[in-house]
C-alpha cells in the first residue's frame, strides 16, 4: 500500500484514539445533563466532538473510501464498499445531532431525549470506529 495511505491512516487511528477517550470522559454525565452547569459541560462536549469529527468523516467519507473502493485488491475494494454502505451516513447523522442540540438550555430542557440520542450516535460512532480498526485498517497496512 502506498505510503501515503499508510500516513492517512495512521493519522485517522490517532484521531480515533482521540474521539473514543473523549467519549469516555463525557458518557458518565448524561444521566445528569438535566441542570444547567451539567448540560454546558455537554454542549462543551458537543464543540469537541464537532471538532474531531467534522473533519475526521469527511477524510473517511470523501477522499479514503472513495479512493479503496476503487482499489485493484478486492478484500479492500469489497471491504471499503460494504463500509461505506452500511456506515457512510455517520456525517449526516452527525450532523443532524448537533443541529437539533445547540445549546445547553436545550439539552437541559429535554435531557433524557438528548441523552437518548447521544447513546445511539456514540453506539454509532463506537461501532464504527472498532469496526475500522480492526476489519478494514489491517488490510492497508
Amino acid at each position: 500500500m502506498a505510503t501515503q495511505t499508510v500516513d492517512v491512516v495512521t493519522q485517522l487511528m490517532k484521531q480515533h484514539d482521540e474521539i473514543l477517550a473523549l467519549v469516555a470522559t463525557f458518557t458518565p454525565l448524561l444521566n445528569e445533563v438535566g441542570n444547567a452547569s451539567n448540560a454546558a459541560k455537554a454542549r462543551q462536549f458537543l464543540d469537541k466532538l464537532a471538532s474531531l469529527l467534522g473533519s475526521h468523516l469527511m477524510v473517511e467519507d470523501k477522499l479514503l473510501y472513495p479512493a479503496l473502493i476503487k482499489s485493484t485488491n478486492a478484500k479492500v475494494r469489497d471491504t471499503a464498499t460494504l463500509f461505506a454502505e452500511q456506515m457512510g451516513h455517520l456525517l449526516a447523522d452527525v450532523q443532524s445531532y448537533l443541529e437539533k442540540w445547540t445549546t445547553s438550555i436545550h439539552i437541559a430542557a429535554d435531557a433524557k431525549e438528548f441523552a437518548k440520542e447521544t447513546n445511539v450516535l456514540v453506539a454509532l460512532l463506537l461501532k464504527r470506529i472498532e469496526r475500522e480498526n480492526t476489519e478494514l485498517f489491517p488490510l492497508l497496512s
